[in-house]
């Protein structure tokens, strides 16, 4: 899923005092590549605006936080935490930012993806020592979209938004609508609404629908279901006479 990246805001947490740095851009980017724009290794299209260091720590004594950031519409805003912590519980607003997590140079680092008309974003969280080995469970899939929202949604206080199954959990490469659902942390409702208007990849078998584990990965990795009708049903073959038609199990 392709998007806009039109400013950028980096805090680093040095616990008692924080820096930060504000970038302008204007570019096309996949919503997949959000988080590599956060690595200090990457070449930045353009020049910081405004680089500074705040004496003020972001968090409080025990480890609270309430911030609000001028990010922009289509801005982004990247927290990097101090070493060897991780937010256990955290709330933003607008309610459909786009969060996604990484880890750098022992750091977790917190992406927030403003794709709303609003100019600020709000973050309010609890920062807390990664005891439950959160940077390791990150890394050793670091590269897997959905493995990384399941984190992001294990901390993530968000009303009516059901968490997203352990990803660890054994699912057969075929699967059905149900087992989707529960791969996706969505209802089954939705996903037959989304194959029903090819926003989610499918086939049929027979007069059955099912779906491909991995391809099901790939299209939520790309940030591409239930955002783009690029799956069609293939259509189907007419018969003579009256057809009587069958629902899809």
């Amino acid at each position: 899923m392709s998007i806009q990246l039109k400013k950028v805001v980096v805090d680093v947490d040095f616990i008692t005092k924080h820096g930060q740095v504000i970038y302008n851009r204007d570019e096309q980017i996949d919503l997949s590549d959000l988080i590599g724009k956060c690595d200090p290794k990457a070449k930045a299209p353009l020049y910081p605006e405004e680089v500074r260091e705040i004496d003020i720590p972001i968090f409080d004594q025990k480890g609270q936080m309430s911030i609000v950031r001028d990010v922009g519409p289509k801005g982004a805003y990247y927290l990097w935490l101090r070493p060897y912590y991780f937010l256990s519980k955290f709330i933003v607003e607008p309610d459909d930012v786009f969060v996604d997590l990484t880890y750098i140079e022992e750091r977790l680092v917190y992406c927030f993806y403003n794709g709303t008309r609003r100019d600020c974003i709000s973050i309010t969280a609890l920062v807390e020592e990664d005891m439950e080995g959160v940077a390791g469970k990150l890394v050793s899939n670091i590269n897997d979209g959905i493995w990384r929202q399941y984190i992001v949604r294990k901390s993530l206080m968000k009303p009516d938004t059901r968490p997203l199954v352990n990803p660890a959990e054994d699912y057969p490469d075929i699967l059905t609508a149900v087992q989707v659902a529960r791969f996706l942390g969505v209802e089954e409702k939705t996903v037959r609404n989304w194959t029903s208007d090819g926003k989610i990849p499918f086939t049929k078998v027979g007069s059955a629908t099912r779906y491909r584990k991995v391809a099901v990965a790939a299209a939520f990795d790309a940030g591409e279901i239930g955002n783009a009708t690029k799956w069609k049903k293939p259509p189907q073959s007419a018969s003579k006479g009256t057809r009587k038609t069958e629902k899809a199990p």
